[in-house]
């Protein structure tokens, strides 16, 4: 709906991507989330792309709404949360609805962040939310595309693009949005949202499969390992490591999508690779991060080739 991408909307996009933790904001190169993004593109979108196919580059695949789900969710999911839950009882709404409530979400959010909080760091940041919506209070002008229905925009566009949301497909009621059965399935299982973050990796999928009306079934632990192993490879960087918790998401993204669904959460598949490397020591290795958290893994070739290859 907004035409031809331009230089500015090209900086948008790569804002939005950097946002996400996509890209490094000083080179714009890869981070390791990037490469889901690539291992999930089919031909049919890349022939798209280069202008030798039909297919619409700009409607997600079920696995890329997946993806961007949980990054959405890891990175903004209170906002999502407490926004469409304001919007809940209403069938029809438009930005400006959306835009009303945003203070008070910020505020919200400011007071679970400063309830956590257990550094001057963590205090400022928990500040910063509430110091932002009383910004948005007092500096609204009325009749006025103002800072709440800016904010708020990117959001419920994206929900849009997750199929969590409709709009009208008149573009003079471009930011009128509808919610649908999808908009009171998320909500029912991502009621709210806390302020641990290990509680999406052990829960997403199965959540998720929900949401999208997937009748999945847990996977096994074995079919869990040969995923992961098939999707080392595309997950790999040039210094031949792959991210543990990207290998686990592309993984569950896999098997969930797939023509049998099934779930295995992000905490389940790295319980099952650390498990399966004190077993292969010698084929699976182990690194840290920078905090000494165990981070990144690599896989030998004679290994992986017991697997074959990502389809």
């Amino acid at each position: 709906m907004t035409g031809a991408i331009t230089f500015e909307t090209a900086v948008d996009i790569v804002d939005w991507a950097t946002t996400l933790d996509l890209l490094f904001a000083t080179t714009l190169s890869w981070k390791p989330y990037a490469r889901i993004i690539d291992a999930l593109i089919t031909q049919e979108e890349y022939n798209a792309l280069l202008g030798t196919g039909t297919h619409n580059l700009l409607e997600l695949s079920l696995p890329s709404r997946v993806f961007y789900l949980y990054l959405l969710l890891k990175l903004d999911g209170a906002a999502l949360i407490y926004l469409l839950s304001a919007m809940r009882d209403k069938s029809k709404w438009t930005r400006k609805d959306a835009g009303q409530v945003l203070p008070e979400i910020y505020k919200k959010y400011g007071e679970l962040l400063g309830s956590s909080a257990s550094s001057n760091v963590e205090h400022a940041e928990a500040r910063k939310f509430t110091h932002i919506a009383q910004s948005m209070i007092e500096h609204t002008r009325e009749g006025v595309v103002g800072t709440r229905e800016l904010r708020v925009t990117p959001r419920i566009e994206t929900l849009v693009d997750l199929h969590i949301l409709e709009k009208p497909h008149d573009k003079r009621d471009s930011y009128v949005y509808r919610n649908t059965d999808k908009t009171g399935r998320f909500l029912r299982n991502f009621p709210d949202w806390g302020d641990d973050p290990t509680e999406l990796d052990s829960t997403f999928f199965g959540r998720c499969a929900h949401v999208y009306g997937i009748q999945g079934t847990g996977a096994e632990e074995e079919v869990i390992f040969r995923t992961m192993m098939k999707n080392f490879e595309p997950l790999r960087a040039s210094y031949g490591l792959a991210g543990i918790d990207e290998v686990c998401l592309l993984s569950g993204i896999d098997l969930l999508t797939s023509r049998t669904p099934m779930i295995s959460e992000v905490s389940t598949s790295r319980g099952i690779l650390l498990e399966k490397q004190t077993r292969f020591q010698d084929e699976i290795k182990l690194y840290v991060d920078s905090r000494g958290g165990i981070r990144y893994f690599s896989v030998t070739r004679n290994f992986l080739e017991r697997f074959g290859r990502r389809t």
